[in-house]
């Protein structure tokens, strides 16, 4: 049996790894990166890593919610913009030009942004 699953997300500016994290808000996967949409891009590639393992072993838990600090955090986050998520999702997929270099306008403040990642589908154990 199977179900699917929307994917909220939430993104974040880490002060301490000095790196932005995309935080999963489902599935408690993590990606990183030195800009918003290559931590989502990274978080993107995780959560395709974890369902490909959890396809051949069923002791893998896929579904696992985000401590409720960042459950907080996503509260009180802005709308990522749709055009981010779709560079991210073309780089995961490989229709983003590697010749070209993604460059974001400093996000002042370092505000989190929230976002929903597309369905998956999973097996119910």
């Amino acid at each position: 049996m199977s179900k699917q699953a929307t994917h909220d997300s939430v993104i974040y500016y880490s002060k301490e790894d000095s790196c932005w994290i995309a935080h999963s808000l489902i599935t408690d996967q993590i990606g990183t990166g030195n800009s918003i949409t290559e931590s989502l891009a990274d978080l993107m590639r995780a959560i395709q890593q974890i369902l490909a393992i959890a396809i051949n072993d069923r002791d893998v838990e896929v579904l696992r919610s985000a401590p409720a600090e960042i459950q907080d955090i996503a509260k009180r986050a802005k709308h990522l913009p749709g055009e981010i998520y779709e560079v991210a999702y073309k780089m995961v997929h490989g229709n983003w030009p590697q010749e070209f270099t993604v460059v974001e306008k400093e996000n002042g403040d370092k505000e989190p942004l929230v976002t929903q990642l597309p369905e998956f589908e999973y097996a119910l154990a």
